[in-house]
């Protein structure tokens, strides 16, 4: 089925945080709920806190699936979307969660049994009465608002592709995935000052590069930095260097004891389980951070 993409104005304040967190994959036996909890506790212990789920909220794999395990898969998808509607219920009520994304390993449910995602911010909807959808699709660009007019847009994509090095040094090895990164993101939109993916579970940030140049004003020469714009109409275009770009990292451990996880089977290197939170202040974005778990 085809699977769109939203474009969602929302209001907010001058000054607030925005949280990009997913991959949790509900139902899998390694998912680190500590995590999920600390991260849904920090949303909620402030009230200009909001967040964006990245995708792969579930599991949701059939047993013909080659990565589905009986021993870690410990609910079928159903009984997954029900766990997660709980889990989240906190964030929907005071309106903290902004859009839900839909996932690969949704979409993978979507041709055997429909589309679980939507269903479930359909069901989300009708509890809460949102002035805006819940659901994302697969990828959402979001624009921030507020009396003044737009303050800034952010692109959020699930993702597809994998960031990875084969460096054994590990500066080497983190500057080149912040370069597949920024490749995975730059040229889908122009405008969008952050630009995020979820699926890679790494947790990861690319900040912008301000370039040094000089100009002369009343026999002076003087020295300046390259800023990125605001991506509104009068300035709407933010070279990619001077962009953001993050990968919000998974709620997944490689390991757990007393199983075999498909990702040790796989031979995947451990991954930092966390959260974006990107900071603004006085309408613009301050600072994009990584947060472990």
């Amino acid at each position: 089925k085809k699977v769109n993409m939203q474009l969602i104005p929302i209001e907010v304040p001058e000054n607030y945080e925005i949280i990009l967190w997913g991959d949790n994959q509900e139902g899998n036996i390694a998912q680190s709920r500590d995590g999920v909890k600390a991260c849904i506790d920090y949303i909620m212990a402030a009230p200009n806190r909001y967040c964006v789920h990245m995708g792969d909220a579930l599991e949701a794999f059939w047993i013909e699936d080659k990565r589905y395990q009986q021993e870690t898969c410990l609910e079928p998808p159903l009984e997954q979307m029900k766990m997660f509607k709980k889990t989240i219920e906190p964030l929907v009520k005071e309106g903290r969660m902004l859009t839900l994304l839909l996932g690969n390993h949704e979409l993978r449910f979507i041709n055997r049994a429909g589309n679980i995602t939507k269903f479930m911010c359909e069901e989300i909807q009708k509890e809460t009465a949102r002035k805006f959808p819940l659901y994302g699709t697969y990828s959402s660009k979001l624009e921030f608002n507020d009396p003044k007019g737009l303050q800034w847009k952010l692109y959020v994509t699930h993702g597809r592709k994998s960031i990875n090095s084969v460096s054994p040094d590990p500066g080497r090895r983190r500057a080149y995935q912040e370069f597949i990164l920024q490749r995975h993101l730059e040229s889908i939109f122009g405008d969008c000052l952050v630009m995020a993916k979820g699926h890679a579970h790494k947790l990861l940030v690319k900040r912008p590069m301000p370039a040094l140049y000089l100009t002369s004003n009343k026999g002076k020469i003087l020295q300046n930095y390259t800023k990125a714009g605001s991506g509104t109409t009068k300035d709407f275009y933010i070279p990619p260097e001077n962009r953001w770009y993050a990968c919000t990292a998974s709620f997944l451990k490689s390991f757990e004891l007393g199983v075999s996880t498909y990702s040790e089977m796989a031979e995947y290197a451990p991954t930092e389980l966390g959260y974006i939170k990107i900071v603004v202040g006085d309408r613009d974005v301050q600072d994009v951070i990584e947060v472990k778990v």
